[in-house]
């Protein structure tokens, strides 16, 4: 146990380790649900499944580690994680709708962060 070595608190290096690989843990999840990731396919499909998978993990780490230019709320960790979830789905409908979600969610995180740099309030 390195943690104990370095007198790190046990559960919070627990929890960074399990955040740190739950993206390489649903990688092969990934992989039987859109097969274009294993460059099956059309080129466009597959362009459309990397750029997707990518956002999608991307959305992972922003929920998971609950910051984007400020704090996240839990209800935008919670909208940020159910966007990163639909996009890995092959379905284009939910893709979409996944896309659209984070990109709402990052609309607002830009527009809350610039209303309160006019304020001059630091989050």
């Amino acid at each position: 146990m390195k943690s104990f070595r370095a007198k790190a608190n046990v559960m919070r290096t627990a929890l960074t380790a399990w955040k740190l690989g739950l993206a390489i843990f649903l990688l092969p999840y990934a992989f039987v649900y859109n097969r274009s990731l294993l460059m099956v396919g059309k080129p466009m499909e597959i362009a459309l499944t990397a750029f997707t998978s990518f956002t999608s993990i991307v959305a992972l780490a922003y929920a998971l580690e609950g910051y984007f230019l400020r704090p996240l709320c839990v209800a935008e960790r919670i909208l940020v994680g159910l966007s990163s979830v639909l996009l890995l789905f092959p379905s284009i409908l939910l893709r979409f709708i996944g896309m659209a979600l984070f990109g709402i969610m990052l609309l607002r995180m830009f527009l809350s962060t610039k209303r309160n740099l006019r304020k001059g309030v630091s989050s």
